[in-house]
């Protein structure tokens, strides 16, 4: 199987900082109390979402920082993250939300198959793990 580099940990305030957000990609979202571990772990307890896109990092992110601020539709990721955190107590996502990103370079039709192959295989290996899906993925 191809293998892309996967960023490391990025405060959710810093993303756009992220090299290669102009591609599409996969992405992990996680909470963190203190500083990250130096290394990602995408089977991690910390883990909240595992999302993709075949668009660019950055407009999926635009996307899922509407559902989450706003509780607009627009990612399903995203909405159920402002459920789970934002409704009852708003702003408490800043600070501890964290998102590392697998930018993917290929080619159609090699780009699509492979970011969903590698969104499935990383949420199976975390279910694998914990025995649930992560609190904001619903499939």
């Amino acid at each position: 199987m191809t293998e892309f580099p996967i960023t490391n940990w990025t405060p959710w305030s810093e993303r756009l900082g992220i090299p290669g957000t102009e591609r599409p990609g996969v992405y992990l979202m996680a909470h963190f109390d203190a500083s990250p571990p130096s290394t990602v772990d995408a089977t991690s307890d910390a883990i909240v979402y595992i999302g993709e896109t075949c668009r660019s990092l950055r407009d999926r992110w635009r996307s899922f920082q509407r559902a989450i601020a706003e509780g607009k539709p627009g990612h399903s990721g995203g909405l159920s993250y402002h459920a789970a955190f934002c409704q009852a107590h708003p702003g408490s996502f800043e600070g501890r939300l964290y998102v590392a990103a697998i930018p993917i370079t290929l080619s159609e039709p090699h780009t699509s198959a492979y970011i969903r192959h590698l969104e499935r295989s990383l949420i199976w290996d975390f279910v694998q793990k914990h025995g649930r899906y992560p609190i904001c993925n619903s499939k």
